[in-house]
C-alpha cells in the first residue's frame, strides 16, 4: 500500500514538474513574442519618421536597399564586416558634383552568445573632382596599444596631443592624408570625438560606430558630413 502511494505521489511529482516546465516555456516564448512585436512597430515607426524627414530635407526615401551605394563603396571598412548585412531607411539626394545618402547600416558579428547586431547611421557622399586620398580615421580603443606594435602608431601630428589620445588615423600615403588634416580639420576631430570617417578616392563616410541617429538629428548628421566634407575636399 505505500509502495502505492509512493508511487502516486511520484507521479504527482513529475506531472507537476512537466506543467512548471511547459509554463517556463510558454513564458520565454511570449516574452519572445512580444519583443519581436514591439520591435517591429519601433521600425514602423522610425520608418515613418525618417520618410517625413527625408520630405522636409528634399530627399528620396527608400525604406530598403542601397540603390547601390554600398556596393559602390564595397572597399570601404564598415561593409567589410561581419554578415547579414542590411541597408534601410535611406535618404538620398543632391547632383552635380555632390550626391549624397544618409541610411541606416547592421550587421551581426559573433556568434551563440557572443552575437552581436551593430546598428549605425551612416553619411555618406560621393563627390567629382580630385580624388581623396585612402585613409580611416576612428576613435581609439582598448587595444590600439598593443596592435601598434605590430601595425605602428598612425599618423599623429606634432603639438596635437588631443587629437592622438581621441583618434587613430591609418592610411598609406601619409604625405597626402597630412595634406588633408590642415589645422583646421584638427581641430574640429579634437572638439569632435567619436567620429568615424572613411575616404577612399571620390567617396567619403562619416559614421559613429554602433549609433543609431534619432529622427530628429539626421538634419544635424547631414550637416556635420558637408561640413566636414566641405573643409577636407573643398568645392
Amino acid at each position: 500500500m505505500q509502495g502505492i502511494l509512493a508511487a502516486a505521489r511520484h507521479g504527482r511529482r513529475d506531472e507537476l514538474g512537466a506543467w512548471i516546465a511547459i509554463g517556463i516555456a510558454g513564458a520565454i516564448i511570449g516574452v519572445i513574442v512580444v519583443a519581436a512585436l514591439i520591435s517591429k512597430r519601433l521600425q514602423r515607426k522610425r520608418a515613418a519618421a525618417m520618410e517625413r524627414v527625408a520630405g522636409e530635407l528634399g530627399l528620396e526615401y527608400r525604406p530598403i536597399g542601397s540603390d547601390g551605394v554600398v556596393a559602390q563603396q564595397g572597399n570601404f571598412e564598415l561593409f567589410s564586416k561581419g554578415r547579414a548585412k542590411k541597408v534601410f531607411n535611406m535618404l538620398q539626394g543632391g547632383g552635380g558634383e555632390r550626391r549624397l545618402a544618409i541610411f541606416d547600416y547592421l550587421y551581426t558579428t559573433g556568434g551563440g552568445k557572443s552575437t552581436h547586431t551593430w546598428k549605425t547611421t551612416v553619411f555618406s557622399v560621393r563627390f567629382d573632382g580630385s580624388e581623396m586620398p585612402a585613409f580611416m580615421l576612428r576613435r581609439k580603443q582598448l587595444g590600439d596599444g598593443i596592435a601598434s606594435w605590430f601595425r605602428g602608431k598612425g599618423i599623429e601630428f606634432a603639438g596635437r596631443p588631443m587629437f592622438s589620445k581621441r583618434y587613430l588615423l591609418r592610411g598609406e600615403n601619409e604625405e597626402a592624408i597630412r595634406a588633408v588634416f590642415t589645422e583646421p580639420v584638427v581641430t574640429y576631430f579634437e572638439e569632435n570625438p567619436g567620429l568615424f570617417v572613411e575616404a577612399l578616392g571620390n567617396a567619403m563616410m562619416i559614421y559613429r560606430l554602433g549609433k543609431k541617429v534619432q529622427p530628429e538629428g539626421v538634419s544635424e548628421l547631414l550637416g556635420q558630413g558637408l561640413e566636414v566634407l566641405g573643409m577636407m575636399h573643398p568645392a
